[in-house]
């Protein structure tokens, strides 16, 4: 009788510790930290576009970096289009705060990047755009660093009013 108890406890024993094995990892959420995405507008429709966007979503990161804007992941980029929810939802299980949710947009004669942050419950906070028309006798390499530098801007405004997370003085060090 006693060993099939202890049996039955040990049974127990397993199974509940295989449930809470089981159970997803508990992420923090921090307010210091924001889940920034880009994405195009629409998958690039050539080779052009694809190193464009790559420059855009290039350009974001190390502006993040270089501002220590304090990210919850790296960011992240994506070429085909991800709906905001499941954005949202990823941002949630990195344990951010906010979102900063960017669109490439890149037809033909014109590149513009749009930045809306989000909090996660999906409610806007506020948006940010830059762009550049491409003329006949603008390349595009200007174009982008005309959209990159007002992107910046922009962003620095948002950073100066405390809409994007600076990391702590004691995080900067390291």
């Amino acid at each position: 009788m006693k060993v099939r108890h202890v049996a039955v406890v040990f049974a127990v024993l397993v199974l509940t510790l295989a449930a809470i094995a089981q159970q997803p990892a508990q992420q923090t959420v921090s307010a210091y930290k924001t889940y920034s995405f880009v994405q195009p507008s629409a998958p690039p429709a050539d080779r052009k576009a694809e190193v464009a966007f790559q420059k855009v979503a290039d350009d974001v990161q190390s502006f993040f970096r270089a501002n220590r804007i304090s990210l919850a992941t790296d960011v992240v980029r994506s070429t085909v289009p991800v709906p905001l929810k499941q954005v949202l939802e990823n941002a949630k299980n990195a344990g951010a705060a906010s979102v900063i949710y960017s669109t490439v947009e890149l037809p033909g004669k014109a590149i513009n990047v749009k930045t809306v942050a989000y909090a996660l419950d999906g409610a806007q906070i506020w948006e940010a755009n830059a762009g550049c028309e491409l003329a006949e006798r603008v390349p595009l390499d200007v174009c982008m660093k005309v959209t990159l530098e007002t992107m910046h801007e922009a962003l620095k405004y948002r950073i100066s009013q405390q809409d994007l997370p600076v990391m702590a003085a004691e995080q900067k060090q390291q």
